[in-house]
């Protein structure tokens, strides 16, 4: 029988071996740890060839995958790679997808957690052998990451992490709203799906900062509508500080976008419109003041019917 106590047992590594297959099955490392019960730190070094499993362990992780023991040490790379349903000539094109999907998702990770702009992923053998996947399948992987903007491979360099800063992901956006009206009304559906949800966060998990500067931020706006000017800055200031108070890093650099994005749209406010928009602002800071979620959230929606509208009325007029 072969000892798996030895982490490289020929030509099989065995953590890179765990490593593609749990991916390949789409296990997160936690899931595969609640199905085998072993921990999700052992499997964890296991898959970084920092630790010697028994066979007994190592069974008791492979059948929760789930595959005999035998074939984990019989696989090859295709085999390796296939997936639950196995690897036939009818379906090996789905497979392959899947499988470079799987390696795309855990990359883009990779990307955008641990690399900066400028690094480059590992080299194909490398990743071939990580994933004990087949070259096309890194390949295409890394094809998605391309497409998403995420990476750039660069022949003799290797590839590339991008910059995938503001700038660069409004500079596409931005010009196809100056060609197409119509992204704005979809800009402002979206606003009206995310940003109630935020203003209900924002009341839960603001700090008395947090409201104290939206305060302030909403008094100066107020001063700016009584010399019959628009508060563009303050109106974009205020929403952040709500997307900041919900406490959502995600949620907060989508809001950054879209404000960003509709700039253009708020400067077309005549100036009777900007007090009306004070008082939404009241009503959603007087909820999240009295810590009030479903008052906040409710606040928000009317606030943003109120702005989608008077931009509707604004276009048309345009």
């Amino acid at each position: 029988m072969v000892n798996p106590a030895d982490v490289h047992i020929g030509a099989i590594d065995i953590g890179g071996r765990l490593r593609g297959l749990r991916i390949s099955h789409r296990l997160s490392q936690r899931a595969l740890a609640e199905r085998s019960g072993v921990s999700n730190a052992i499997i964890c070094l296991i898959e970084q060839n920092r630790t010697n499993p028994s066979i007994g362990l190592l069974k008791k992780i492979v059948d929760a995958i789930p595959i005999p023991l035998a074939d984990f040490f019989s696989l090859d790379n295709a085999a390796a790679a296939k997936g639950p349903e196995g690897v036939t000539r009818e379906n090996f094109g789905r497979v392959r997808r899947n499988v470079a999907e799987a390696i795309a998702d855990q990359l883009q990770e990779l990307v955008l957690e641990r690399l900066k702009p400028g690094d480059k992923l590992p080299p194909e053998r490398e990743l071939m052998k990580t994933f004990q996947v087949s070259r096309s399948s890194i390949r295409d992987a890394i094809r998605r990451l391309h497409l998403m903007g995420l990476v750039n491979p660069r022949q003799g360099v290797g590839t590339v992490v991008c910059d995938v800063s503001d700038h660069a992901l409004l500079g596409p956006i931005t010009s196809v709203l100056s060609r197409n009206r119509k992204s704005v009304a979809e800009l402002m559906y979206v606003r009206k799906l995310i940003e109630p949800s935020l203003a209900a966060l924002a009341a839960r998990n603001a700090s008395t900062e947090h409201i104290s500067e939206m305060h302030d931020t909403l008094r100066e706006a107020e001063k700016t509508v009584r010399r019959r000017e628009i508060p563009d800055e303050e109106d974009k200031k205020f929403h952040h500080l709500i997307a900041l108070a919900a406490q959502n890093s995600v949620l907060l650099k989508v809001v950054e976008v879209l404000m960003q994005l509709l700039s253009r749209e708020r400067s077309l406010h005549a100036t009777a419109y900007p007090m009306k928009a004070c008082h939404g602002h009241r009503r959603i800071l007087d909820a999240i003041k009295q810590r009030d979620p479903v008052a906040a959230e409710a606040a928000m929606q009317a606030h943003l019917g109120d702005v989608a509208d008077f931009t509707e009325r604004q276009s048309q007029i345009g």
